[in-house]
C-alpha cells in the first residue's frame, strides 16, 4: 500500500558565526525574524512595513484633501455641473461675493469665460441691471478648448449688492452669458 509522503516541518537550523555569535537560521526567512542581523525578528519588520504604509497613506490622504480643496476653492465643481447639463458656454464663477465693502468704494471682480463648444466665440458685450457694474476687457474672443478673464468693476452704492449683468455672445445657442455680483455694504 502507497502512502502519501508528508513533508517534515524545518524549524530552523542553528549556526554559529565566525565571530562565535549564534543565531537561529527559519527557512524562508534567512536568521530568525526575516534579516540578516541576528536577534531581528518577524515583528519587528512587519511593523515596520506597516507604519510605512500608514504613513505613505496619511501623506496621500493630506494630498488629497489639499487638491480637493483647491480644486473646490476654485469653482472646478461648478464647472463640471454645467458641461455636465450641456452646457458648452460657462462663465465662472457665475456668482461673485465682494464680501463686504465700503459704501462708495470700487472694486473689481475677474471672471473667466470657458468654451468647449466646437468654434471660437466671441464675446462683443455686456449690460447689467445697475449702472454700478460696468464690464471692462471686451471685445473678446474666447478659443476653441479655451478660456477668457474679463474684468467687472463694481461701485459700492449704499445697499447690500445683488446685481445680475449679462455678456452677449455670438453663440446662437447661447447668446447671453449671465453671472451675479453680491456683497455687503459696510457705511
Amino acid at each position: 500500500m502507497i502512502s502519501e509522503i508528508q513533508p517534515l516541518p524545518v524549524t530552523g537550523v542553528d549556526v554559529t558565526s565566525a565571530s562565535g555569535e549564534r543565531a537561529k537560521l527559519a527557512p524562508e526567512f534567512g536568521p530568525q525574524g526575516g534579516s540578516h542581523a541576528p536577534g531581528a525578528n518577524v515583528h519587528t519588520i512587519r511593523a515596520k512595513a506597516w507604519a510605512k504604509l500608514v504613513l505613505a497613506l496619511l501623506v496621500a490622504g493630506v494630498l488629497l484633501v489639499l487638491m480637493l480643496s483647491n480644486w473646490m476653492h476654485r469653482g472646478l465643481p461648478m464647472i463640471a455641473l454645467a458641461y455636465l447639463r450641456g452646457e458648452r458656454l460657462i462663465i465662472d464663477p457665475s456668482v461673485a461675493s465682494l464680501q463686504v465693502a465700503r459704501m462708495g468704494e470700487e472694486r473689481s471682480i475677474s471672471f473667466r469665460v470657458l468654451n468647449f463648444t466646437g468654434r471660437p466665440v466671441n464675446l462683443v458685450g455686456g449690460t447689467s441691471n445697475c449702472v454700478c457694474v460696468t464690464i471692462k476687457d471686451l471685445p473678446l474672443e474666447v478659443p476653441v478648448g479655451g478660456s477668457q478673464s474679463f474684468a467687472v468693476t463694481v461701485r459700492v452704492g449704499d445697499k447690500a449688492l445683488n446685481e445680475s449683468a449679462s455678456l452677449i455672445t455670438d453663440f446662437p445657442a447661447k447668446p447671453r452669458l449671465f453671472f451675479r455680483v453680491t456683497g455687503n455694504v459696510r457705511k
